[in-house]
């Protein structure tokens, strides 16, 4: 049986058009988060990532690590992607985020003390790791564009929106949100591909 591309189960959550701003009503998920401080091209930011995915990773594989118990429930599955909610600080106007990744239902915060364990016994040094929880977000109704190009131009994906919420008399209602869809490892800045979402009232 084929892994589960959870993008595909939840497609309106995870996919969007260049330049065009639409409405979309995401529902209650259980996500894999740690939170930190700092820009994101800081070491606790990476630091964060590394953590994420070699939990994540750690999940999807359980069935076959040796002596690891197997979920009730379990299905493959491709680990959904990266995402990031970002704020100032109120007190020393700092920089923070919010960075986290959407669980299958299977997944329980004893199953994530579980891989956490399982990672830690591989000897890496993942500063985060222990910061690791989960946690669930309802974003509800919000409004979201799809950016491609190098992160540094995102700024004009988010005046689009701003631009719509004013035309629509629609406010926040939350973080805005940013679904990074491509692996910036693999993939050359102008083709960088990523969801801005904001929930909107």
């Amino acid at each position: 049986m084929n892994a589960i591309d959870l993008k595909k189960v939840y497609k309106d959550v995870f996919s969007a058009k260049e330049n065009v701003v639409s409405v979309i009503d995401v529902p209650k998920f259980s996500y894999l988060v740690v939170n930190g401080e700092g820009h994101p091209s800081g070491t606790m930011f990476k630091d964060a990532v590394e953590a994420l995915y070699n939990v994540a990773y750690t999940v999807k594989m359980m069935p076959k690590i040796k002596d690891a118990p197997v979920p009730e429930g379990y299905f493959d599955f491709v680990v959904p992607p990266l995402q990031c909610q970002s704020w100032l600080t109120d007190t020393a106007k700092k920089f923070a985020w919010k960075l986290f990744i959407l669980q299958p239902d299977f997944v329980d915060e004893g199953l994530i003390r579980t891989a956490i364990s399982i990672v830690e016994k591989k000897g890496k040094h993942l500063p985060l790791l222990h910061s690791l929880y989960l946690a669930t977000l309802h974003e509800g109704k919000s409004i979201q564009c799809l950016h491609i190009g190098p992160f540094n131009s995102v700024k004009s994906t988010y005046v689009k929106i701003e631009d719509y919420m004013k035309e629509h008399g629609l406010t926040e209602n939350g973080l805005w949100n940013e679904i990074y869809l491509s692996d910036k490892r693999k993939t050359s800045p102008e083709k960088l591909r990523t969801i801005i979402r904001c929930p909107v009232v």
